[in-house]
Order: structure tokens, then sequence, then C-alpha cells
């Protein structure tokens, strides 16, 4: 993969994964993508280190939910190594798992977790039943840690 500058994009979203640990009713991941294959981890350092010399300035990662990826952090800490601006797009609910990472590397970090509706009802439609308190939970946790924090969603 050659870039010049015109064609360098500033911002991308790269799909690491597509094992979910949802079924979203929306989403096409679980339709299109077979949830088994993933590029590995030596790929994805070339892809990125490509893109970053090329001029990329940011980079989201996403699934699937990508925190289900096992060498995730890896995948973080080359990026904030290289010192890019990343972005996880997340459901939310896999965050404890992560905390401490995200505190190190917070100066680097956005996570971007998916919440669909105001209500529980609306959520726990799109997403799955028990899905709406863990996700709130989440963001408190995010945000009690001082790690920046949005929402997302699919507008439907």
């Amino acid at each position: 993969m050659r870039l010049t500058m015109d064609e360098t994009p500033l911002y991308v979203i790269l799909m690491v994964t597509n094992k979910c640990n949802l079924n979203c009713k929306h989403c096409y991941v679980a339709t299109e993508f077979e949830s088994s294959k993933e590029l590995p981890f030596i790929q994805i350092q070339d892809i990125l280190r490509k893109l970053v010399e090329a001029g990329t300035q940011a980079i989201c990662l996403t699934g699937g939910e990508p925190l289900l990826r096992r060498d995730f952090s890896d995948i973080l800490r080359l990026l904030c190594d290289m010192g890019i601006k990343v972005d996880v797009m997340t459901n939310g609910l896999l965050i404890n798992s992560y905390l401490s990472v995200f505190s190190r590397l917070k100066d680097h970090l956005t996570i971007q977790i998916s919440i669909d509706g105001a209500r529980k009802e609306t959520h726990e439609f799109l997403r799955g039943v028990g899905t709406y308190e863990k996700t709130l939970y989440s963001i408190s946790k995010l945000i009690e840690n001082n790690i920046n924090c949005e929402l997302v969603y699919t507008l439907s």
C-alpha cells in the first residue's frame, strides 16, 4: 500500500474484528461477515504504520465489538505510541476489563459508546435485554476516570 499526500485519509475507521457480544437489530456485521476471520496483528501493524507514515491523523477502532479482539490492547498501545489520536467505538459492555489500559492512554483516546434511545425500552429493543443499565454504568466509569467519552447512535 502506497499513498500520496493527496490520497491520504485524515481519519480512518478500522474494523479490527467481526466478533460481537450482542446481536443488534440494526447491525450489518453479524450478517455480512464471518465472525472468525481477523487480520493477524502483524498485518494490522503494517497497515497502521503505513497510514501514519502517509499522514493519517486519527484512527477509529471498531468491529463488531473491538474489545473482544484478543490483542486489542496491543493495537491500541501501538497507535498511542505512534502519537495518533484514537477513537474506540464500542457497545460499552466490556469497559471494566480495559479501564486501566484506557486510563494510561487517555491523552490519546476517546471512547465512543453506542446508546440507542433516551429510554431503556428503545435501547434494549435494538441491542438486547439487560444492556441499557450496563451501558450507562460503563459511561459513568469512564467519566469517573476522566477518560474522554462520546455517545454515538444509529439513527433508526
